[in-house]
C-alpha cells in the first residue's frame, strides 16, 4: 500500500477521526448532562458513561490494526513507559486490594485516560494540519462551554434566587434580603463549583493562545471563549483557581521568558508582579477573605475546611496502611469510615479526598503517585525543547496553550480530583498527547506494529471485562428500585436485588440501596401491615449490606433502631459498631443508653447519654426527655457528661488552646443549664456578647437572640422582627400558633433564657419537630443515583425554640470535641 501523501487522510483515518470524536462528543454529552458529573451515576446514563469509557480502547486498537506510514509509530520509552505502568499499577492495586469486585471496574478511567492519550497521539500525528487546527478547535468548544455554564447559571441559578430574595422581601415589607454568595456558586453544567472551575482552568489556555496568536475571526473566538469562561470561572468562586493560577503563571512565564530571551531580572521582575496581582486577586475573592477572618478571629477553620483538612489525614492514613500498592481505585467512600474517627471533625465519608495527589496515594500508593509525577514532568518539560523530533520548531501557541493547560490544572488538582469525570479526563489527555509528541522519540520497527495491536486489543478486552458485570448489575438493581417504588410483590423486587448481587456480589450498596428504598416507604405507610412488610425487608437487605461490608456505619446506625424492642442484644451491637465508625451521628448514643434500658443495665444507659449531650449539647432540651423512663436519668447524665468534659478541661497545656475553649463552652452550657453559678456567669456573658455583637449588624442578619433582644426593647415591633426573622429561617411568615406562643413567652419569661429553653412550649406544637433524617450524599457515595436519597430509621424530636432563636450560641452538634475522647469510644464501643 502506497503512504497517504502528507496533508491528507485515507478512509480508514478519516473513519478513526470520526470514531475517536464521537468518542470525546459521548463523553462531553455525559458531562454537559444536567448535573453531568453526578448524573453518569444513573441508569441509564451510567451505562452510555461505562460505554464512553471503552471507546477510546476502540479507537486505539484501530489505529494499532490500521495500516499507517511508518513515522506515525513513534514513541517515548520514558513517557510511554510510564503510562503503560501506571495502567499496570492501577490494575495490580484494584486486584490486590481489600475488595477487587468493586476496585477492578473503578480502573476503567484510568485505562480509558491513557487509551485516549495514545489514540490522539496517534492520529495527531498523522498530519501536521491537525496540530495547527487544535487552537481555533478547542477555542470553540471553550466558548461552548463558557457560553453554556454562564446561561445556565444566569437563569437556571442566579435569577431564581433574586426572585426568591424578592418575595421574601416583599413578604417581610423592607429591603432586599442580602446575597448569601455560598448559595449561587456556579454550578453549570456539571452539577458542582469545582468540576466547572476544572473544566474552566483547563480550556482557559487554549482560548488565551487563539486570542493573543491570531488573527481575523479565529482572534474573535479566543477573545469571546476567554470572556465568558472568565466570567463563569468568577461565578464558581473556587479557591482552588488560585493555586491553578499560581501553577499556570509559573509555566507560562518561563515559556514566555525563555522565547523571548528575558534576563532572569526581568523573569524575576514580572513574576513578583504576578505574585502581587495573585494575592490581590485572592485577598478580592469572598471565600478566600471569609476564611482568613474566621481564622484570625476564632483561632480555627470553618466547618468546610475542617472536612478538608480532616479528608487529608484520613487519606495520609489510607496510603500509608497499604503504601506499596494502595488500598485500589473507588475504595475511598467505603474505607473512609475506619478511619475517619482518628480526626477531629469531618464528614462521615467520602466519594473522594478532594486532592488528586492524596486520591492517587490512597488508591494506588507510592508506585501510582511517583508514575503519575514522572508523567507530569516529562509533559511539562517537553516544550521547552529547541525543536521537534523531526527537527521542526515547535508550533508556540499549541505547545504553550498545552502545557499552561496542564500545569493550571495540576495546581487546581491540589484541592479537587476529577479525573473520573469525562470531560476532564478528554481534556487532560489532550494536554498529555499534545505535550508528549514534542518528547524525543524512536520510530518503531514494521514489524513492531502487530504486538502493539496485541496490546491495544488486550487493552480493549481488559476495559470491556471490568465493565461488564457492573453494567448488568446496575440494569437489575434499578428495575429492582422502580419494583419497590411502585408497591410490586416484594417477590419481584427481591428477586431483581438477587440478581444484581450475583453480578456484583462485593458492592454493599446494592442492598443498602434496597434498605434505603425500603426505609423511605416506611416512613409514608399508613398501615400497620405495609409498614411491618417494609422493615422487615429493610432489616434483610441492612444485614446482608453488613455481611458484605461490616464497616456499613448506615447499615449498622438503622439496624440499630428496627431491633430496638426486639433484640436488645443486636441492637447494642450495631449501636456500639455505629459509634466506632461515625463517632458524632446524632441520636446513636441515645439508641444505645434505650438498647442499655432493656437490659437494665443503668449506668453504661446513663454514660451514653452523657455522650450524646456532649455530641449534642442541644440534646439536654430535646422532648425525648419527657418520656417517664427517661425523665428520671436525665440529671445523672448531665453530671456525667460534665464530670466528662473536666477532664478535658485539667489536661496539660500542651492541649490545643481552640479544643480547650470548646470544652469550656460545652461545659459552661452545660453548667448554665444546671443553675451552677460559675458556670451561669460565663455562659450569660457570653449570651450578651453575642446579642450585643449581633445588632451592631444589618437586622437581616441578626441573630434569634438579638431578634428577642430587640422584641423586648421595642414591643411595637415584635410582629415585623418576628416575620423578618422567618422570612430569613424558614422562608415563610410565622403562623398565628407560632407568634402568640412566642408573645406568651415573651411575656412570661423576658430576657430569663435558661428558662426559654426549659419551658415546655419548646416540646410541644407548634414548637415539637419530629423528623427522619435523610442522607442526601448517600447516592453519591454509592456512585449510584439509582438508589433513593435514604431516611433514616431514627424519629429525631428537635425543641425548634432552640434551632429558631439560640442556635448560634449554643455549643452546636459535630465531632465530639477532643481526639482523645473520640478514640476512647471507637475503642470501647459504649
Amino acid at each position: 500500500m502506497s503512504p497517504t501523501p502528507p496533508g491528507t487522510r485515507s478512509p480508514g483515518s478519516m473513519f478513526l477521526f470520526v470514531v475517536t470524536a464521537l468518542g470525546l462528543v459521548l463523553l462531553g454529552t455525559l458531562s454537559l448532562a444536567p448535573n453531568g458529573a453526578t448524573r453518569m451515576f444513573a441508569w441509564p446514563w451510567w451505562a452510555a458513561w461505562q460505554v464512553s469509557l471503552v471507546l477510546p480502547a476502540v479507537a486505539l486498537a484501530a489505529f494499532a490494526v490500521t495500516p499507517t506510514r511508518r513515522e506515525r509509530l513513534r514513541w517515548n520509552p520514558w513517557f510511554d513507559g510510564a503510562l503503560l505502568a501506571f495502567v499496570v499499577v492501577t490494575l495490580l492495586a484494584a486486584a490486590l486490594g481489600p475488595h477487587p469486585g468493586v476496585s477492578l471496574p473503578s480502573t476503567a478511567p484510568t485505562i480509558a485516560l491513557a487509551a485516549l492519550v495514545w489514540a490522539l497521539r496517534l492520529h495527531l500525528a498523522s498530519t501536521h494540519a491537525h496540530a495547527h487546527s487544535l487552537p481555533f478547535v478547542v477555542g470553540l468548544a471553550g466558548a461552548l462551554f463558557g457560553a453554556v455554564s454562564l446561561a445556565l447559571w444566569l437563569f437556571v441559578q442566579l435569577a431564581p434566587y433574586l426572585a426568591h430574595l424578592d418575595r421574601l422581601a416583599a413578604l417581610g415589607g423592607g429591603g432586599r434580603f442580602p446575597i448569601q454568595s455560598e448559595a449561587v456558586r456556579n454550578e453549570q453544567p456539571l452539577g458542582h463549583p469545582s468540576y466547572v472551575a476544572g473544566v474552566v482552568l483547563l480550556l482557559l489556555p487554549w482560548c488565551a493562545a487563539l486570542a493573543w496568536r491570531d488573527r481575523g475571526r479565529r482572534r474573535v473566538v479566543g477573545i469571546a471563549a476567554c470572556t465568558v469562561l472568565v466570567a463563569a470561572l468568577l461565578a464558581t468562586q473556587s479557591r482552588g483557581v488560585v493555586l491553578g493560577f499560581a501553577a499556570g503563571g509559573i509555566v507560562a512565564l518561563l515559556l514566555l521568558a525563555r522565547s523571548a530571551r528575558w534576563s532572569w531580572k526581568r523573569t524575576t521582575t514580572f513574576a513578583l508582579v504576578g505574585l502581587v496581582m495573585l494575592l490581590l486577586a485572592a485577598a478580592a475573592t469572598p471565600r478566600i477573605r471569609r476564611l482568613t477572618t474566621d481564622l484570625v478571629a476564632t483561632g480555627e477553620v470553618n466547618v468546610g475546611d475542617q472536612q478538608r483538612l480532616s479528608m487529608l489525614r484520613v487519606g495520609v492514613d489510607l496510603g500509608a496502611d497499604r503504601w506499596w500498592i494502595g488500598q485500589g481505585p473507588g475504595l475511598v467512600p467505603r474505607l473512609y469510615p475506619e478511619f475517619r474517627h482518628t480526626v477531629d471533625g469531618g464528614v462521615d465519608s467520602a466519594l473522594q479526598l478532594h486532592s488528586t495527589p492524596l486520591q492517587l496515594w490512597a488508591d494506588t500508593g507510592a508506585p501510582g503517585l511517583a508514575l503519575a509525577g514522572l508523567l507530569l514532568a516529562l509533559a511539562l518539560v517537553a516544550p521547552f525543547r529547541r525543536t521537534l523530533p523531526d527537527g521542526t520548531p515547535p508550533p508556540p501557541a499549541i505547545s504553550t496553550a498545552a502545557a499552561v493547560s496542564l500545569a493550571t490544572y495540576a495546581g487546581f488538582a491540589l484541592t479537587d480530583h476529577q479525573l473520573d469525570v469525562p470531560l476532564v479526563a478528554a481534556l487532560v489527555a489532550l494536554d498529555l498527547a499534545v505535550l508528549a509528541a514534542l518528547l524525543p522519540t524512536r520510530i518503531l520497527a514494521p514489524r513492531a506494529r502487530y504486538p502493539l495491536a496485541i496490546s491495544a486489543l488486550v487493552l480493549l478486552a481488559v476495559s470491556a471485562l471490568v465493565v461488564a458485570p457492573p453494567w448488568r448489575a446496575r440494569a437489575a438493581f434499578a428495575r429492582a428500585i422502580d419494583a419497590i417504588e411502585q408497591g410490586t410483590d416484594l417477590a419481584v423486587s427481591d428477586n431483581w436485588i438477587r440478581r444484581a448481587t450475583q453480578h456484583a456480589p462485593d458492592d454493599p450498596w446494592l442492598p443498602a440501596g434496597a434498605a434505603a428504598a425500603h426505609l423511605r416507604m416506611l416512613a409514608r405507610a399508613t398501615d400497620t401491615e405495609p409498614a411491618a412488610l417494609h422493615r422487615t425487608a429493610a432489616r434483610v437487605h441492612l444485614h446482608r449490606a453488613v455481611e458484605i461490608e461490616p464497616s456499613f456505619e448506615f447499615a449498622r446506625f438503622n439496624l440499630g433502631w428496627l431491633l430496638l424492642g426486639e433484640s436488645a442484644t443486636q441492637a447494642r451491637a450495631h449501636f456500639a459498631a455505629a459509634a466506632r465508625l461515625v463517632p458524632d451521628r446524632s441520636g446513636v448514643y441515645f439508641g444505645l443508653a434505650l438498647a442499655h434500658l432493656e437490659f437494665g443495665d443503668t449506668d453504661r444507659a446513663r454514660h451514653a447519654l452523657a455522650l450524646e449531650v456532649l455530641n449534642d449539647p442541644a440534646a439536654i432540651t430535646a422532648p425525648f426527655w419527657d418520656a417517664p423512663f427517661l425523665a428520671p436519668h436525665r440529671e445523672p447524665a448531665l453530671g456525667r457528661a460534665r464530670a466528662i468534659a473536666a477532664v478535658y478541661l485539667q489536661t496539660p497545656a500542651t492541649r490545643p488552646a481552640a479544643l480547650t475553649s470548646r470544652w469550656r463552652t460545652v461545659d459552661d452550657f452545660l453548667g448554665w443549664w444546671q443553675g451552677d453559678p460559675a458556670a451561669v456567669e460565663r455562659f450569660s456573658a457570653r449570651l450578651a456578647h453575642a446579642v450585643q455583637s449581633s445588632l451592631e449588624v444589618s437586622p437581616r442578619n441578626w441573630t434569634g437572640l438579638a431578634v428577642l433582644a430587640r422584641c423586648l426593647a421595642h414591643p411595637e415591633d415584635v410582629d415585623h422582627l418576628l416575620g423578618l426573622h422567618y422570612l430569613a429561617r424558614r422562608h415563610r411568615l410565622p403562623t398565628p400558633e407560632e407568634s402568640s406562643t412566642v408573645l406568651r413567652l415573651l411575656a412570661t419569661h423576658g430576657d430569663d433564657w435558661r428558662a426559654w429553653l426549659q419551658d415546655p412550649a419548646g416540646r410541644e406544637p407548634p414548637f415539637l419537630r419530629t423528623i427522619r433524617n435523610s442522607r442526601p450524599g448517600f447516592p453519591i457515595l454509592g456512585r449510584n443515583l439509582d438508589i433513593p436519597v435514604p431516611i433514616d430509621a431514627y424519629v429525631a424530636q428537635d425543641n425548634e425554640i432552640l434551632d429558631l432563636f439560640f442556635r448560634e450560641v449554643v455549643p452546636a452538634r459535630g465531632h465530639l470535641p477532643d481526639p482523645d475522647l473520640v478514640s476512647h469510644v471507637a475503642v470501647a464501643g459504649h
